[in-house]
């Protein structure tokens, strides 16, 4: 019995952290993927769904797998936020 590859699932947060991730305005990472800035701002706040089209897109066009994701979440979670974070007490 072979095992079956995880299938990528993005959320509105893997879209931002990814983003972030990559030092990307809204939209720089929209003209990558193919799609309005304003479309990215929706998913990334949750008031428009990824759809399967644009989730395949952005994989596409990042070369995602399910390892590399969890990299860049780890990644943003570490530093970037961590970064943000240390700013705001000043």
């Amino acid at each position: 019995m072979t095992k079956q590859p995880k299938k990528l699932h993005l959320t509105k947060e893997h879209v931002y952290k990814l983003r972030q991730y990559h030092g990307m305005s809204l939209k720089e990472f929209a003209e990558r993927i193919g799609i309005s800035f304003v479309s990215v701002h929706r998913i990334e706040t949750g008031k428009m769904k990824l759809s399967v089209k644009t989730e395949a897109r952005i994989i596409e066009a990042f070369g995602l797998s399910v390892n590399k994701l969890r990299s860049v979440t780890i990644h943003y979670d570490k530093h970037i936020a961590g970064f943000k974070g240390s700013n705001e007490d000043e």
